[in-house]
């Protein structure tokens, strides 16, 4: 983990498949879980599918953060890890497509709203 200082503006889960997945997801703060859960998202009625994960964390607090996560029958995990580089506040995109997750992260200042902005509940 980078020893970077940011906040965590929020996570989104995307799906890009033709079927419904359920997402392993943790986020770290300082070394210590935050969040640690598996999420389900159906598939997209159009392009994407969208679930926003519960803000379990403070997002003003700015600390050394980092986002895995893994298709709930895998075995293996994907990680990213905030540096300061990606801006002062970022969230992060969990991605479902083509059989494998990728993690993006995404300035908050690039975005009318982050995705701890929005509810929990809210999916697209």
């Amino acid at each position: 983990m980078f020893d970077s200082r940011v906040r965590l503006g929020g996570v989104r889960l995307e799906n890009f498949e033709t079927n419904s997945r359920e997402v392993d997801i943790r986020v770290e703060k300082d070394g210590d879980i935050v969040y640690d859960g598996t999420v389900s998202i159906d598939p997209p009625s159009d392009t994407v599918s969208t679930r926003i994960i519960d803000c379990t964390w403070d997002t003003d607090a700015a600390s050394a953060y980092s986002v895995a996560a893994k298709l709930f029958d895998r075995a293996e995990w994907t990680e990213l890890a905030l540096d300061e580089e990606g801006g002062a506040c970022q969230w992060v995109s969990v991605q479902c497509e083509y059989g494998a997750i990728h993690l993006d992260s995404k300035n908050c200042n690039d975005y009318p709203e982050i995705p701890c902005d929005l509810p929990s509940s809210y999916s697209r």
